[in-house]
């Protein structure tokens, strides 16, 4: 990772979105929608793979996405975790599995994957959407969902994608960040801002 900036405490900007280290866990927070699942495939190399555990986007539009932002021999695993599974008939979709929508089934999907990264030349994982999930439990029981995954994650050399998609809450971001260790916003055509955990930990966005 480039330090751009050499940034003081509280400064927004502190390094640029180009590539992450391995076992680093970046929350994706993407107000308008639509651009943080193409951000994850972009951060996947050509000769590596990333899995997509999805909870509101089907197969398909993970597949239409993949096929505009993921380089051509990138592998693709999704599993689908929408409970409104269909099938996908496409070169683009490596391999497609379906889990439950419940937060423990998510979970669970979810470790499995990071777990099998060596068997599948997995670079890169992508879980959406945080908001999704929030929604259908609570923010602490998300919480403990993002630390047991980030910890496989840097256990097993991966980069990690957790997107938020739509209007943000400034304490429920703070809550879940502190599992993670780098967030992205992206706004606008720019070059997305990326802090640190320790950076947004303390303010109000």
């Amino acid at each position: 990772m480039t330090d751009t900036t050499n940034p003081t405490a509280g400064d927004a900007v502190a390094e640029t979105a180009r590539s992450f280290d391995p076992g680093t866990n970046v929350l994706v927070v993407d107000e308008s929608g639509g651009e943080a699942l193409p951000f994850s495939l972009r951060h996947t190399a050509a000769d590596e793979g990333v899995a997509v555990v999805t909870t509101d986007h089907s197969a398909p539009s993970v597949a239409d996405a993949a096929r505009r932002s993921l380089a051509d021999s990138a592998r693709l695993d999704i599993v689908d975790c929408t409970g409104k599974s269909t099938g996908v008939d496409t070169p683009v979709v490596d391999s497609l599995v379906s889990a439950g929508q419940d937060l423990p089934s998510v979970g669970e999907a979810t470790v499995d994957t990071v777990q099998s990264g060596d068997s599948t030349a997995l670079s890169t994982v992508h879980l959406g959407s945080m908001s999704t999930l929030v929604a259908r439990s609570t923010v602490q029981q998300v919480y403990k969902l993002l630390y047991m995954v980030a910890d496989q994650v840097r256990a097993n050399g991966l980069v990690a994608f957790y997107a938020w998609d739509g209007p943000s809450d400034a304490k429920t971001l703070r809550i879940l960040g502190q599992a993670l260790d780098r967030r992205v916003s992206l706004e606008g055509r720019g070059e997305p801002t990326v802090r640190s955990s320790t950076e947004w930990s303390g303010d109000d966005g």
